[in-house]
């Protein structure tokens, strides 16, 4: 992707600091680094008079640009294809902007503007983000896990962004976001809670889901040890695209925050440090929770470059780079008590551009259970039906599709057939890859339900042994959990499959070991359970 970051803001300290390569560079930069043939970002100089012919054509070059960037991508108008600036009058760059939005109604797409910067006397350039807003899309729904320490505000922070509705300081946000009891008494999380955070074209928080240009699925996870093994299950599950970890700005880097890190790492999610209750502490003393926070990533042996988002234009150049270079580890500064800095994250949020996923329609049916539901008299006549949840692989399934459901204990799948679809409480006819639904299923053989099934057109290939590549990730200071041996029992997490598995052979650059595979060794090593 190119580099367009210096082209907005100003930067009044000249002085270098890590990271500046993705800050603003100020007004004395005159050009930006020539266009690229592939990737989400198109130059232009401008559009003015053009034929219908021409427009097609037009709308072609915006459709690879779409296809680059899953669904989404960012015109720069008023600037050559050698990135040098050209600068467009007021009559010019409207004549643009309605030329675009012609291209962009072809191709069911809608466009904002992001950015505007007067480069001379009259002359302007312009940032747009075209989006593709067709119902068909599997790219429009976003995932967010969100990571951190118990008590570090995360589902406060989750049910003021969801709800936008600042917190009393008592916790009302967060009562929201829980899910059973005892996480209301306890005031700490145990579960996985799913909210949606939806934007309309403007970047505005609404309710109206027919109105939202796009969404965001927002994961909140327990942040306290003992739930560790449901947090894991929350991020192979989730499939996120990005991770917001929380730190609280009165407490800092505490328990599992490291854990987690090292998780997101480990799953090469790109990651944002959001610093909340601020309110709670003096300036000064924010000032130095961001340096800890900084000589913190620093000091891992994850490359993390960490930048203090601080401003509207910089917060926009890091949405835009963050996808492409995980490295990067963008840092806000909230309160949800007093309202600083949200909306700055909110901006954020929606400029983040759409993760390339695995996600298509055109490949066999494949949807991962990770709930089920189930009345009490299954089986009779009038209550052989069961509800599961969890997301569609792959593929595409409509109503009255019939599709099989397995593996049981034994590894055989049940016919079953489709009496429903629900996607965020709206009834589908039609459900297509990426999305998280609700299904409704009739199936008339005796089956026990279970987190981890697969609802499939084709039967797939059922094994109780597999071969995986795997490096350690340990910050325990226990010499036994920083091993793995040889009929070690552990737990594998892969999709929604969480199950316990048995070691049964370890091999380092193809080579058997004996026994014990030591976290001191930096080769990836294949485990065979």
């Amino acid at each position: 992707m190119v580099d367009i970051l210096g082209l907005f803001g100003t930067n009044t300290d000249s002085s270098p600091k890590p990271g500046d390569e993705h800050c603003e560079l100020g007004e004395n930069v005159s050009s930006l680094p020539p266009e690229e043939y592939y990737g989400p970002v198109e130059y232009k100089r401008q559009l003015t008079s053009v034929k219908p012919e021409r427009l097609t054509h037009l709308a072609t070059q915006m459709q690879f640009r779409l296809t680059e960037g899953n669904g989404e991508c960012r015109y720069i108008i008023g600037v050559n294809d050698d990135g040098s600036f050209f600068g467009l009058g007021k009559n010019q760059l409207n004549e643009t902007l309605k030329t675009l939005n012609s291209m962009a109604k072809q191709l069911s797409a809608e466009t904002t503007v992001i950015r505007k910067r007067e480069i001379s006397k009259d002359k302007f350039v312009m940032e747009l983000l075209v989006r593709q807003t067709n119902e068909d899309s599997t790219n429009m729904d976003q995932r967010i896990a969100v990571l951190g320490n118990v008590d570090a505000g995360k589902s406060t922070l989750v049910g003021v962004l969801v709800n936008d509705e600042l917190d009393n300081g008592r916790g009302r946000s967060r009562l929201q976001m829980f899910r059973h009891p005892h996480e209301m008494e306890s005031g700490r999380t145990s579960s996985i809670s799913i909210d949606l955070l939806m934007f309309d074209q403007n970047g505005n928080i609404t309710e109206d889901q027919s109105s939202a240009a796009k969404n965001f699925e927002i994961w909140d996870l327990a942040g306290d040890s003992k739930y560790m093994k449901t947090t894991l299950y929350g991020l192979t599950s989730s499939k996120p695209g990005y991770v917001i970890l929380i730190v609280s700005a009165n407490k800092g880097i505490q328990g599992t925050t490291a854990e987690q890190l090292y998780a997101a790492y480990a799953l090469a999610l790109p990651v944002i440090v959001v610093v909340t209750k601020i309110d709670l502490v003096a300036p000064e003393g924010v000032s130095a929770q961001i340096s800890k926070i900084e000589e913190f990533l620093s000091e891992l042996p994850f490359n993390y470059v960490p930048v203090l988002a601080d401003s509207t234009s910089k917060s926009s150049n890091l949405a835009n780079a963050i996808s492409e270079n995980t490295k990067l580890v963008p840092i806000f500064t909230t309160s949800s008590v007093t309202g600083a800095g949200l909306e700055l994250l909110r901006k954020f949020i929606y400029l983040l551009p759409t993760r390339a996923e695995d996600y298509q329609c055109g490949k066999d049916c494949e949807f991962l259970v990770s709930r089920y539901y189930q009345h009490e008299d299954f089986h009779n006549n009038e209550t052989d039906y069961f509800v599961v949840e969890g997301r569609l692989q792959s593929g595409i399934i409509l109503k009255g599709d019939e599709l099989k459901i397995g593996p049981d204990d034994r590894g055989r799948f049940h016919s079953c057939s489709v009496l429903s679809i629900k996607q965020n409480n709206v009834t589908k006819q039609r459900l297509g890859a990426g999305h998280l639904a609700t299904v409704k299923l009739r199936c008339k053989e005796k089956l026990v339900l279970r987190k981890g099934l697969h609802l499939v057109h084709n039967v797939p290939e059922v094994s109780l042994h597999f071969v995986a590549e795997c490096a350690i990730f340990s910050i325990s200071k226990k010499p036994k959990l920083r091993n793995i041996r040889v009929g070690q029992l552990m737990t594998a997490h892969v999709g929604n499959v969480r199950q316990t598995v048995r070691v049964e052979a370890i091999f380092i650059n193809d080579e058997r070991i004996p026994e014990v595979c030591p976290s001191e060794s930096q080769s990836p090593g294949r485990v065979h359970s």
